[in-house]
């Protein structure tokens, strides 16, 4: 199996129909769905349950509520798939194509990590709010060996290249032997996870293949986790930071 697609699901009823239509859409058809229902209070599991019942390709995993992070971790563990795409479930493919033209990718250029660009607003078929493009560089650009540095680059200065959705990693990419249990009760869901999780797949990547096509649509919702403050983001942000410090000493910066 190439994909595994994984959609952790937290009361997101009102978007969830809409995210899995845009896997089941899809004209690339070698894929496996990962739902990982973490602790849903609104009629989000029932919603999974009925998907996994008619679709043979996807499955759902309900378990304690334990945050964003720990939701996705438990999807890469389930994940048989020989690359993972992490998809938020009140966000969409934004390109019917978006999985065939990930493949068509790796199978081209022999990628460990495609990065692709996405499409921020409101709504799927409204006007973009932004329309992110991530490089100057062309479609099917290869970062490798020094090349990489621009990817470090772009990390350190902004966050358009945080997004652990934007990203299709191969398997051997992820770093599946490490337990992120540890630091479960210091990364708070939507402050900065993306990136602390980015970070060892940038590293293990060899080679890194730029897509410059929008295939995802980032949702702009007001009422998601990663809108609202609270105290204990201090502690997130200084866990991610040190981790990133060590990133940065392996990378000679």
């Amino acid at each position: 199996m190439l994909f595994s697609v994984c959609i952790p699901v937290y009361n997101t009823s009102k978007y969830l129909d809409e995210c899995l239509q845009s896997v089941l859409n899809q004209t690339e058809k070698d894929y496996e769905v990962v739902l990982v229902d973490d602790g849903s209070t609104d009629n989000s599991g029932q919603i999974c349950d009925r998907y996994a019942a008619r679709y043979p390709n996807i499955r759902v995993i309900h378990k304690e509520n334990e945050g964003l992070m720990m939701t996705r971790r438990r999807g890469f563990k389930e994940a048989r798939g020989d690359f993972f795409i992490c998809l938020d479930s009140d966000d969409a493919f934004y390109d019917e194509d978006a999985l065939r033209k990930i493949r068509e990718t790796i199978e081209q250029n022999r990628a460990d990590l495609v990065i692709y660009e996405y499409i921020h607003a409101f709504d799927r078929t409204a006007q973009p709010d932004k329309y992110i493009s991530l490089f100057n560089q062309p479609n099917g650009f290869v970062f490798q060996g020094e090349a990489k540095k621009e990817l470090y680059d772009k990390l350190l200065l902004g966050k358009g290249l945080n997004a652990i959705c934007i990203k299709a990693a191969s398997r051997r990419a992820v770093d599946l032997d490490v337990d992120y249990a540890q630091w479960k009760q210091l990364i708070v869901s939507g402050q900065g996870e993306d990136l602390f999780q980015s970070l060892p797949i940038l590293d293990k990547a060899e080679r890194i293949v730029y897509l410059k096509e929008p295939l995802y649509f980032y949702r702009w919702n007001p009422s998601s986790i990663s809108r609202n403050v609270r105290p204990e983001y201090y502690y997130a942000y200084r866990t991610i930071y040190q981790r990133t410090a060590r990133y940065l000493d392996k990378w000679k910066f």
